[in-house]
């Protein structure tokens, strides 16, 4: 059965980004395993789609594709980096 969510006020587009984001890592962290590209791509474009800059982060991930971590590493463009 899908979960429904409701919201008792108006959110903004950050905080439904940010819900986006808990959500899937609660499912990626509770034992799937990152085993489709598709999946792969709904997570990172939620983690990483609210920023206006280029990002290099890393996956860590088990022998079974399960999410041990996510880290953000540099932020910057293609010719710099912070």
């Amino acid at each position: 059965m899908e979960t429904l969510y409701t919201f008792s006020a108006p959110v903004t587009e950050h905080q439904i980004l940010e819900k986006a984001v808990e959500i899937l890592e609660n499912r990626l962290v509770s034992g799937s395993a990152f085993t489709r590209p598709n999946d792969t791509k709904a997570f990172l474009r939620c983690k990483l789609g609210e920023y206006e800059r280029e990002v290099f982060g890393v996956m860590l991930l088990n022998n079974q594709h399960q999410l041990i971590e996510f880290n953000e590493l540099f932020f910057g463009t293609i010719d710099s980096a912070w």
